[in-house]
């Protein structure tokens, strides 16, 4: 790790779970869907020692540099953007991955970080990646 960076502590994970408690909370205050919070610490924790403290999608360890958010720290990801944050919904990532992935698939985010990289996708990948139809033909 570089200077000044530091690694992610055991508190991170409470902060998250604590930080989707809260969303869901205020979404369901004014009216919005808001997602059941069931997972547990200890689910939270058990995820991240079997990823070895890494992303669950990019394999990247989880880092700060000092500060308490930022594109590296660990954030819960729900697989399925519209189910409840429960122990098989949810896998933990770095927050940029998350919020690239936003409520799309992980094809979409893949296609989109590809884009960012410069890599061509397939017309085989890219009908995947749409759901088996191309772009062009969706702007119509």
């Amino acid at each position: 790790m570089g200077r000044g960076s530091q690694r992610i502590t055991a508190a991170t994970p409470h902060q998250s779970d604590n930080d989707a408690r809260r969303r869901e909370l205020k979404k369901g205050a004014k009216g919005g869907h808001c997602a059941n919070v069931t997972v547990t610490i200890d689910q939270v924790m058990a995820k991240l020692e079997a990823n070895n403290w890494c992303c669950a999608v990019s394999g990247l360890p989880f880092w700060s540099c000092g500060q308490k958010f930022g594109p590296t720290i660990p954030s819960i990801d729900r697989i399925d953007p519209n189910g409840d944050y429960s122990d098989c919904n949810i896998r933990i990532t770095l927050l940029g991955v998350n919020a690239l992935r936003g409520c799309g698939s992980d094809a979409d985010m893949r296609r989109i970080a590809a884009a960012i990289c410069g890599i061509n996708l397939t017309e085989h990948e890219n009908c995947q990646v749409t759901q088996g139809v191309p772009l062009q033909e969706g702007r119509k």
